[in-house]
């Protein structure tokens, strides 16, 4: 019965992530410049934001207000920043 709590203790975990990813997300459609962002390296479009050990990589194309997410991924296996050259 234990290993029933942990599968669904992960779910819900995935969930809840999911939904602080989307919670962040909506954040920046109402108004991209409230929220704490930098600038990526050598990515002179490219921003990113914080969801706990997840990064939120975004652009804003200012001239037809737009917010394209790029990519979302854990911080500490680098997997969010690999191949954004692809992507813009």
């Amino acid at each position: 019965m234990s290993g029933y709590f942990r599968d669904l203790d992960s779910k819900m975990n995935k969930n809840l992530t999911l939904l602080a990813n989307m919670a962040k997300i909506d954040l920046l459609v109402e108004n991209p410049l409230t929220l704490q962002s930098k600038q990526l390296t050598g990515y002179p479009t490219l921003r990113r934001i914080k969801s706990g050990e997840y990064r939120i990589i975004y652009q804003i194309n200012n001239d037809i207000l737009e917010i394209l997410v790029l990519r979302i991924g854990k911080r500490n296996d680098a997997e969010v920043y690999r191949q954004l050259g692809h992507l813009v």
